[in-house]
């Protein structure tokens, strides 16, 4: 009821979701050219998150190949190699 009434939260209340209510406040308080360079900077956070995730995968998958052609140099059956790596049969043959 306060926040209704006086378009404020206090620092000392702690219910369940408050944060997030304060921080929709700021932004709603922000002007317009505020917004839309808060608006960038949440973008531009979640590309560069979306890269590094990106990386992290491909260097996880790179990682498994090599695994994989390890494997294979040690002469293992290719059904095995499915089973500990999750690569198919046709990534296996190309290493």
């Amino acid at each position: 009821m306060y926040f209704l009434q006086n378009s404020e939260i206090p620092d000392n209340f702690k219910a369940q979701g408050i944060q997030q209510a304060r921080e929709k406040l700021r932004y709603e308080r922000m002007p317009d050219i505020e917004k839309q360079a808060y608006r960038r900077h949440i973008k531009n956070k979640r590309v560069e998150m979306a890269v590094l995730e990106t990386a992290e995968q491909k260097g996880i998958r790179e990682g498994v190949k090599q695994t994989a052609k390890n494997f294979k140099a040690l002469g293992v059956s290719v059904e095995i190699i499915i089973q500990a790596t999750g690569l198919t049969q046709e990534e296996i043959e190309k290493l």
